[in-house]
């Protein structure tokens, strides 16, 4: 439990040191005051946060995640050679990339937004949005990383999974659900949806602020069924399987890799 609580400071404090993590709190500020000053509803405000987030949070943790695990290499290995086990190396530097990256979103988003006066409902589930998305694509990142041993494969590999999620994703569904369209889709529409954990996490998310004509292609389409229980229900499974399947498989990777 000591070595646990050493590493996991060490880790945590590492993070912290990063001038990356410092970038990305100015530009939630910039995001979030800029956004809250062009629009006088702090309700249009949320709304282009959550837009902006959903795409930016992912994008910013899965090339941290993956970059944090190639230069820090050298120090895994030697971590590796103390009578540590790999469980405790591994989750105890998940808790801290995590924490680190979640402590940028409080203190550039949540903090000014409770003070610029935004709805705290809406605030606070953005913030835990955005802590899920960070611990779904920091799982991924370490994923890559660890199953790549060249960098620019790896980060490559890791812009290429955000940039199908982002985009290609949304566009093969609605490809999909165009050319079955004379088929009830409705259950359809929900998996594939589910099987975006941006789009999910996102549409989740804007079901709150009632907005359907920002929800997409697939999240337009269940929106009704995703309002009832079973549909929150479904949604919250589908998130915390985006979590730990990522999670299982990095963990059994890490375990069995030989440095």
């Amino acid at each position: 439990m000591k070595r646990r609580n050493v590493i996991l400071r060490y880790e945590l404090a590492n993070g912290l040191k990063s001038r990356w993590l410092y970038c990305v709190v100015f530009l939630l500020f910039v995001f979030t005051f800029g956004l809250s000053t062009l629009s006088e509803d702090p309700r249009k405000t949320l709304l282009a946060l959550v837009n902006i987030l959903s795409t930016i949070v992912p994008l910013v943790t899965i090339i941290f995640s993956t970059a944090y695990w190639y230069n820090s290499s050298s120090f895994t290995e030697l971590l590796l050679s103390q009578p540590v086990s790999r469980t405790t190396v591994f989750w105890s530097r998940a808790l801290a990339i995590i924490a680190s990256l979640a402590a940028c979103l409080v203190v550039g988003l949540y903090l000014p937004g409770l003070y610029l006066g935004l709805d705290f409902l809406g605030l606070t589930l953005l913030l835990a949005s955005c802590g899920a998305s960070i611990a779904i694509f920091y799982f991924f990142g370490t994923l890559i990383a660890i199953h790549v041993s060249d960098k620019m494969w790896g980060i490559g590999l890791g812009l290429g999974a955000w940039f199908y999620w982002v985009i290609v994703h949304d566009a093969l569904t609605l490809l999909v659900l165009y050319w079955f369209r004379e088929y009830p889709l409705d259950r359809v529409s929900a998996i594939l949806c589910a099987a975006n954990p941006i789009g999910l996490l996102r549409v989740s998310l804007l079901m709150h602020f009632d907005a359907p004509l920002l929800l997409g292609h697939s999240g337009a389409l269940i929106r009704r069924w995703i309002e009832s229980g079973s549909g929150y229900l479904f949604a919250g499974i589908f998130i915390v399987f985006w979590i730990g399947f990522p999670a299982t498989l990095a963990s059994r990777k890490f375990k069995r890799c030989d440095f």
